[in-house]
């Protein structure tokens, strides 16, 4: 089990396998995130520009497009992660 670290946030020392294994997402969180996404992706595709507020438009593009982002980097960590801990697994029962 993870082992509480000291810092200014919540940190975890963690061995290979506990991080991987903390990073792979089962089904139904794979269909949350990816609905998401999408969710996301129709509100950056209908975002309008209002030449009064151009500053507006970019925090809202730009807080959109952080929101995907780390999304998709849920979703690639978690493939690397199954596909590593398969090799870790195999590597150890040899």
């Amino acid at each position: 089990m993870g082992m509480l670290a000291p810092t200014s946030f919540t940190s975890y020392t963690l061995t290979e396998q506990e991080l991987l294994e903390g990073a792979i997402l089962n089904v139904a969180q794979k269909q949350v995130i990816h609905t998401e996404r999408a969710l996301i992706a129709e509100q950056i595709l209908t975002l309008a520009y209002d030449p009064a507020k151009p500053l507006e438009f970019v925090q809202q593009d730009s807080y959109l497009k952080g929101q995907l982002s780390i999304y998709s980097t849920l979703l690639e960590r978690s493939e690397e992660a199954e596909s590593a801990l398969r090799a870790l697994i195999q590597s150890t029962t040899r």
